[in-house]
């Protein structure tokens, strides 16, 4: 994965598309978020995740 430059570290995702972007089932995300690996937020229904976040957790795990 590579992280874009053109993307703000403040927007938000939906659990879906982090998956999508790191190539992992979004059970696996939603279990990142339980396990409070991924930080989130609640919005509604739905969990949100910011992209900053994401690029923190990968950089953390020496993906990135």
């Amino acid at each position: 994965m590579t992280v874009s430059p053109k993307v703000s570290v403040d927007r938000l995702m939906k659990t879906r598309e982090v998956a999508q972007m790191l190539g992992v089932n979004s059970r696996t995300v939603a279990r990142w978020i339980r396990d409070g690996t991924l930080p989130a937020r609640k919005a509604g229904r739905t969990w949100r995740v910011r992209y900053g976040d994401v690029v923190a957790m990968l950089e953390r795990s020496g993906s990135v």
